[in-house]
């Protein structure tokens, strides 16, 4: 094997942040800019236009453990550069859809060429090249979330604004494809064998040699499903979706309604940019003290956050509120990758975070839907954060054991090989 010098596995980091920050806001935080002008320029209802969202979060719930499995093969490369394009011509086709029913099925399109290029290639590529620094890889490659929020929310409004929706949607579709393919093509890469190297371990030092120390579990997701271990990660997960999701989609509105459109926008621009860092942070965090430290900070923070917003009808509790939630909302994004990573195998990480990943955004799905309906049953938000206070809680409840209990099945390379020629004697 060649040493490189830097470690090429930064430049797939790099990689991800561009793709992520041009991916991923179109399919989760921008659709919201575009509800407006579609509603009034083709009469269809807000509730007719959310549905097409809820279709595209939706097709992950059922599709991320298969997306998981197919990218985890020799065919990843080719697999992402075709949905790659799939997505950038499925984002530019829906300039040209003159009727719900075909805005609807491209929609869905997207959801399923977005399963296949945004957080699981990600996740999956980070863990394979990064034992040493793998937080720290981690965080970084997601601010590409955030990033792309921040610099593509002002863009697009003004797009929108300036040439009309349809050729929005045109122009972002040939953007993705313009910079999507060739970061596709020439920088992602699933393995560092497939350029001659190894994962970065300890000390920053390539890996040269099997590590035979080290305690992981040998399971396949499908051979995970019933240990009681990977139920609590499973459900937890889909706390911290409903979670996530609930946030996103309704503090917008929820800050508006106490504090007008202004200061609502700035409290948005706040928690999007402390993102960033809140990323990084947590990275920081699982890298110096490891994953329970990450695990009791996110959910922890969080539960802090909807206990401020019980009091955002006064600024000092939604300015709270908005930071901290900045700082913690990446548990799905960044901690749920890190936390399947710290337990599985490189072999095993792809089939049990697909699964993982599944919960999280059935989570994400539905956590917006379910603090609405609470608003529109009771009349306010009270309800709801006192839910999530609950959930983050739940989170710690699930995870911290799942930790523990994982243990029975970790074992080290060296013991795996050992019962596998014991297995290979007892059979011949």
């Amino acid at each position: 094997m060649k040493k490189a010098s830097p470690f090429y596995g930064w430049m797939i980091v790099l990689g991800a942040v561009i793709y992520l920050a041009l991916s991923a806001p179109i399919a989760v935080s921008l659709t919201g800019l575009f509800a407006t002008a579609i509603t009034e320029d083709t009469g269809v209802s807000l509730s007719q236009f959310t549905l097409a969202n809820t279709m595209m979060q939706g097709v992950g719930i059922l599709l991320a453990p298969v997306a998981s499995r197919l990218l985890s093969t020799r065919h990843f490369k080719k697999i992402h550069l075709a949905m790659t394009i799939v997505y950038g011509v499925a984002i530019a086709s829906l300039g040209f859809s003159n009727h719900l029913l075909v805005y609807y099925l491209i929609s869905i399109l997207m959801g399923i060429s977005y399963v296949f290029v945004g957080i699981i290639p990600v996740a999956m590529m980070v863990s394979n090249w990064f034992e040493f620094q793998r937080g720290k890889a981690m965080s970084l490659a997601m601010t590409g979330l955030s990033v792309g929020g921040a610099i593509f929310g002002p863009l697009v409004s003004k797009w929108i604004s300036n040439y009309g929706w349809r050729n929005t949607y045109l122009i972002y579709g040939m953007m993705l494809l313009a910079i999507g393919i060739p970061v596709s093509l020439f920088i992602y890469q699933r393995l560092p064998e497939d350029k001659g190297l190894t994962k970065l371990t300890g000390n920053g030092k390539i890996n040269k040699s099997p590590v035979l120390d080290s305690l992981q579990i040998y399971l396949s997701g499908r051979e995970s499903v019933g240990k009681s271990f990977f139920t609590l990660l499973i459900i937890g997960m889909l706390f911290a979706g409903l979670i996530n999701g609930g946030g996103l989609g309704q503090f917008p509105r929820a800050f508006t309604l106490w504090h007008g459109a202004a200061f609502g926008s700035l409290l948005i621009s706040i928690y999007s940019i402390v993102g960033i860092f809140g990323k990084l942070l947590l990275g920081w965090l699982d890298d110096k003290f490891g994953i329970k430290v990450a695990i009791i900070y996110s959910a922890g923070s969080l539960a802090l956050v909807y206990a401020f917003m019980l009091f955002s009808s006064q600024a000092w509790a939604a300015v709270l509120a908005a930071v901290l939630f900045g700082t913690a909302n990446s548990i799905g994004t960044v901690v749920g990758p890190l936390l399947v990573a710290s337990l599985y195998t490189p072999e095993n990480y792809a089939g049990a975070y697909g699964m993982v990943q599944s919960a999280q955004q059935a989570g994400m799905t539905l956590g917006s839907i379910t603090v609405a309906t609470i608003f529109d049953l009771t009349g306010g938000y009270q309800v709801a954060w006192t839910l999530f206070i609950v959930l983050a809680s739940l989170v710690l409840v699930m995870w911290l054991p799942a930790l523990k209990l994982s243990q029975k099945y970790q074992i080290t390379n060296f013991e795996k090989e050992r019962r596998d020629a014991y297995a290979g004697t007892t059979r011949s």
